[in-house]
């Protein structure tokens, strides 16, 4: 389930790079802050919608 976190994380973050357009300089610190907060929120759904996977655990 971990792994599956982290694809749709990485492909998320992809998608919102090619919209907001990050400019070159701030590329990595833009990047980073972005997937925390990414993460965050993933973590967030995950425990509202925890009927919906503790069947998987």
């Amino acid at each position: 389930m971990t792994s599956k976190i982290m694809d749709v994380a990485r492909n998320n973050q992809f998608f919102k790079i090619f919209i907001h357009g990050v400019p070159r300089i701030n590329f990595r610190f833009d990047l980073r802050k972005k997937t925390v907060l990414l993460l965050a929120e993933i973590c967030a759904h995950s425990k509202a919608s925890n009927a919906e996977f503790s069947g998987s655990f």
